[in-house]
């Protein structure tokens, strides 16, 4: 007898969960309905989010309107971190475990409601993130992540170029400021610097009130059979040991960055993500690779990992992390071997968290003090966090709090009289209506009036945009 949940079912043999067979092996599954309210609605979301990146664009120009425009962009970013664990809450149900290491151990590091529901991890405000990358939907959960700890409105991630032409997705990473490479540092550099010093500017001199959280992949591409030997080749040409659960971290990129970043900033964390998903071999294997059972397409047909592990790390950067003299240049060459090797290290650290997570199914936690009650003390080895909205609040700001289409709903007929009366001023012209006669035209018309108009609500539109971030983001 078919099951909806997995293989056939041989005898009185519970059939196997979907998430535990790799995709291939899957048996046809997943509602076509269900896909099309997916599409609509995953889909709706960009679009209000793009939409609104673009009405709000004109505020880039003026320098009075400039810093209220950058908030919009960072509102915009919190509205996708809430679309995203918005899809995840009603299609691809799951949870997060987290475990605490070096850094987090022995502080208040989860923070609980009233029914002692996890509502926050505390991290540190500004911090460079660098994680092991496995699935191609890793940026989907981290971004999710980034809601639990409220940072969703302050990443930023180091992507691929080509991501950069994607219709809308890849417009809205520009807009949102992403750091796009095309793997060669010698033409990477250059825009890569302007970005940090970009965020370096808008972040000196405001601590405690403007967040980072930059996402890095040191290893640059996910883990598969074509990568793999790639990366034990690499490993083969520097005489270091390879690994089997990652790819041998590459450290120029982030190098780079902690170094500009700790020349300009009073304090960055290096915020450090093991990330372990369960399935039917683990963390990864010699036969199938995390990304053989979980990606985009899998997220999209709601068949999700039970949990994402993350075993969480932090490191203060300038007293923790080898960067050499900070003097403002890119590092002597002994300065970035020093600082190859502490990565190698750190990752060889990784690899035996995953191992571990392998052989247990989970990441090992020391026993941590997260707060008190009543005189006791409450411990936790590590934290579940179901993925979904804390509250009902936050679900229309998924859709960007529908602002567009109010947009289009209030100020629709003000544009089309402003583009009637541009387009009668033009055809005045070409058909001989004097200069006078046209704007004799417009002010009888009161458009230039209703033009105003518009530009005052939308402004204060925009505002109400800004402020709205609260509900998730504070």
């Amino acid at each position: 007898m078919a099951t909806t949940n997995g293989t056939k079912a041989a005898g009185g043999t519970p059939p196997a969960p979907l998430w535990s067979l790799p995709k291939q092996s899957r048996p046809p599954h997943g509602s076509t309905l269900k896909g099309i309210v997916w599409a609509i609605l995953f889909n709706s979301g960009i679009i209000f989010i793009s939409t609104l990146q673009l009405l709000c664009y004109p505020l880039h120009l003026f320098p009075p309107t400039a810093n209220l425009y950058e908030q919009v962009l960072d509102s915009t970013k919190g509205y996708f971190g809430q679309l995203a664990v918005f899809i995840s809450q009603y299609f691809c149900p799951t949870e997060f475990v987290v475990s605490a290491g070096h850094g987090v151990a022995g502080t208040e590091w989860v923070e609980r409601d009233d029914k002692g529901d996890v509502r926050r991890i505390r991290l540190p405000d500004r911090g460079v993130w660098m994680a092991n990358h496995q699935t191609l939907s890793d940026w989907i959960y981290v971004w999710s992540f980034t809601y639990l700890s409220y940072h969703s409105t302050a990443i930023l991630i180091v992507l691929k170029a080509s991501i950069r032409s994607i219709p809308l997705i890849g417009w809205a990473c520009s807009l949102w400021g992403f750091i796009f490479l095309a793997r060669n540092w010698a033409l990477d550099k250059g825009p890569f610097k302007r970005q940090l010093e970009r965020v370096s500017r808008r972040l000196k001199g405001d601590v405690g009130e403007e967040k980072l959280a930059l996402l890095i992949f040191p290893e640059g591409t996910i883990l598969t059979d074509n990568t793999k030997p790639v990366s034990d080749k690499y490993a083969e040409k520097l005489g270091v040991p390879n690994f089997k659960y990652s790819l041998l971290p590459r450290s120029t990129g982030l190098f780079f960055t902690l170094r500009t970043l700790s020349s300009t900033l009073p304090t960055v964390s290096l915020i450090d993500l093991t990330i372990g998903y369960p399935s039917g071999t683990g963390a990864a294997g010699p036969d199938h690779w995390p990304q053989d059972y979980i990606d985009l397409t899998s997220w999209f047909k709601g068949v999700g990992p039970p949990a994402i592990h993350v075993h969480l790390r932090v490191f203060d950067v300038k007293k923790e992390v080898p960067l050499g003299v900070l003097d403002g240049s890119d590092g002597t060459e002994e300065e970035k071997k020093v600082f190859d090797e502490w990565l190698r290290e750190r990752w060889s650290e990784k690899e035996g968290l995953l191992e571990g997570f392998v052989k247990e199914g989970k990441f090992p936690s020391e026993v941590e003090v997260v707060g008190e009650k009543e005189g006791k003390e409450e411990i936790d080895k590590d934290v579940r966090w179901p993925l979904k909205l804390r509250t009902w609040r936050e679900h229309p700001a998924a859709f960007a709090y529908f602002l567009p289409l109010l947009f289009v709903i209030f100020f629709g007929p003000y544009l089309v009289s402003v583009v009637v009366a541009v387009v009668g001023g033009i055809g005045s012209k070409v058909f001989g209506m004097g200069a006078g006669t046209a704007a004799g035209a417009v002010k009888e018309c009161g458009c230039g009036k209703m033009a105003e108009k518009a530009v005052e609500s939308l402004a204060k539109a925009v505002e109400s945009a800004s402020a709205s971030a609260s509900f998730g983001d504070l």
